[in-house]
């Protein structure tokens, strides 16, 4: 496989002469599938991409998008999709170099390419509920539209064209969610509301430890996961919460810069929602995790900008050592599950039961107070007080 990285180390003409004598390039056999895909890189190296030919050497061959293909699934927990990817991968290569000796294994719609679950939910004693596009499909996919780059970023074609149009009309939450509530129900026998886990991937060890620990305070939980940005992760939040039996008090998010990315901004969806969003700080730097000041890049767009739709609280859950591997951060975890919790309960009071307060601090403000520099604090709490008159019962008290 060749990367295109090689650039910033070697120049196309050393690059050429090395490919020059190099039988897997004389034999068009090199795969290229990250990279940015220019025609003037073939010319200027000499490069011979799997499945092309003298007459038409091009990135876009089925051979070279298969290659990609089988690259596409994440290193998910199970590894079960890697490996079978993995497995089919080799065979690929095998029969590549001697079509003679093996079999193309892409004859076989059961060896295809297999996704990642890219949406859907889960709880430990359930499983994951999620749909996924049959083998065969995804074969019909790469041979009608092979290559890469037809968005600009260098994705392939059929992912970003045929795979996003069938998962646009295909999936539709609220029936996958009434599934997975009626399993939860029939087996789970939840007494509360729910709190929900949105994140990016399906489970994984920070979801599991929060599940178990809302479950030990007594309150129901799952994981809804998105993986691309449409349809938003907020808007399916918003269309289960409207059509749950049992009911979701909060959430915990996951989530970096958006909930709604494609669309700027997941407020529309949050406030129709109506609960606390909380925000859960996961997989940050293991420098940041040490650092005596906390983090820092991550906190631009784990806790700012969706600070602006409204996710408030950020917890840190966990941190990525040198080796890459995901640490749970047990006091975080439980940070998270109490203060949750706690909003979830006062979700489920009724109105008249809720007493709202209004605290001031740092009397008097001014320049000098950083919570409220040049601001007008007792006018605003005046005004505050004056919006609430007409829906509240008021009941003063001063300490």
């Amino acid at each position: 496989m060749f990367a295109e990285g090689v650039y910033s180390s070697l120049t196309a003409e050393k690059l050429g002469k090395l490919l020059s004598v190099c039988p897997a390039n004389f034999n068009y056999n090199v795969a290229y599938t990250f990279g940015v895909y220019s025609d003037s890189i073939l010319s200027s190296t000499g490069l011979k991409i799997v499945g092309a030919n003298d007459n038409k050497n091009t990135f876009h061959t089925v051979e070279n998008t298969y290659i990609g293909s089988y690259f596409q699934s994440e290193d998910i927990e199970s590894q079960d999709i890697l490996q079978h990817n993995m497995e089919n991968y080799l065979k690929y290569v095998f029969y590549l170099i001697d079509p003679s000796k093996y079999t193309n294994p892409t004859l076989n719609d059961a060896n295809a390419p297999m996704m990642g679950p890219e949406c859907g939910f889960y709880h430990p004693d359930l499983g994951i509920f999620t749909i996924y596009p049959e083998g065969s499909l995804i074969n019909q996919w790469i041979k009608n539209n092979p290559g890469y780059d037809s968005d600009g970023k260098g994705s392939l074609n059929w992912m970003v064209q045929d795979y996003a149009q069938w998962f646009a009309d295909v999936l539709d939450p609220t029936t996958l969610y009434k599934q997975f509530e009626q399993e939860f129900i029939d087996k789970l026998s939840p007494q509360k509301n729910f709190i929900v886990i949105a994140s990016y991937y399906c489970g994984g060890d920070v979801v599991d430890s929060l599940i178990r620990g809302f479950e030990e305070v007594g309150r129901p939980a799952f994981n809804v996961f998105k993986f691309s940005t449409d349809p938003s992760m907020s808007s399916i939040l918003n269309k289960i919460s409207n059509i749950s039996s049992i009911g979701i008090s909060s959430i915990v998010s996951l989530y970096s810069w958006s909930l709604s990315y494609n669309n700027g901004s997941a407020e529309g969806d949050l406030s129709d929602i109506d609960v606390e969003v909380l925000k859960g700080v996961n997989e940050i730097s293991k420098n940041s995790y040490e650092s005596e000041i906390g983090p820092q890049t991550e906190w631009t767009y784990s806790v700012t900008y969706p600070s602006f739709e409204g996710v408030f609280s950020p917890i840190i859950l966990s941190y990525v050592d040198d080796n890459a591997k995901v640490h749970v951060i047990q006091t975080g975890v439980d940070k998270m599950v109490q203060l949750t919790s706690k909003w979830a309960d006062l979700k489920d009071l009724n109105n008249s039961e809720k007493i709202i307060s209004i605290v001031l601090y740092n009397y008097p403000p001014g320049k000098a107070e950083i919570g409220a520099s040049y601001l007008d604090v007792l006018q605003s709490t005046y005004d505050l007080l004056i919006k609430l008159y007409d829906s509240y019962t008021q009941r003063n008290e001063y300490h």
